[in-house]
């Protein structure tokens, strides 16, 4: 079923706006429109708050951080952060990186893959501040919290991790009483952290149906 209105998608650690482009596409097919905005700007952005309340939200990775205290209408998080340590966050890239690029041969998608990683690596060496700055909260930050704190607020979220994420491990006891007192609802999907932005329309169909 086609939505009507608009979706904000807020990208994790390290995007751009080309490297969120793929997934926007494929957005596009559920909501009438797609506004994506990279993690760097959507940290900085004072006013973000205000452009996402009453809105349909979708984030990925660390895109879930700035989207807390918004009032959107309703949330998507892809692969968000439970608590880590910063270190953890390094040796993960590492590791999603090569995991990528070896599902990338199997999948026959180097090519989108590769392009893929240059953005990232990209943003990162142009923004390292505006980037890596937010470490410390990242790993912090507790997605099964935060969507309770919407769940207070009236906003119904649901979370959407992959099995092979390199990142972040929720805890399924935790997980469990998170579902049955809030308005959460939570998936496990096949693939790696970054595949809503590489495989976004096989997510997506696992998630809005289609």
């Amino acid at each position: 079923m086609r939505a009507i209105n608009s979706l904000i998608f807020v990208g994790g650690l390290g995007s751009n706006q080309k490297s969120m482009e793929l997934a926007s596409e494929h957005f596009g097919e559920h909501f009438e429109d797609v506004s994506p905005i990279p993690f760097r700007l959507a940290m900085k952005d004072e006013d973000l708050h205000r452009k996402l309340k009453g809105h349909p939200v979708a984030t990925h990775s660390a895109g879930m951080l700035p989207v807390i205290g918004g009032q959107p209408e309703q949330v998507w998080a892809f692969g968000p952060p439970v608590p880590t340590t910063p270190v953890r966050l390094v040796v993960g890239s590492i590791e999603k990186s090569s995991h990528l690029l070896t599902r990338s041969r199997q999948e026959r998608d180097s090519r989108w893959v590769w392009g893929y990683q240059a953005q990232t690596t990209k943003e990162l060496m142009i923004h390292p501040l505006g980037n890596l700055r937010h470490l410390g909260r990242i790993a912090q930050f507790d997605a099964l919290n935060g969507a309770r704190a919407l769940s207070d607020e009236g906003v119904a979220s649901t979370l959407v991790w992959t099995h092979q994420d390199d990142y972040f491990r929720p805890d399924i006891n935790d997980i469990r009483d998170t579902e049955s007192r809030f308005s959460v609802d939570v998936h496990f999907l096949a693939g790696e952290h970054d595949e809503l932005l590489v495989r976004p329309r096989n997510v997506l169909s696992r998630v809005f149906g289609g």
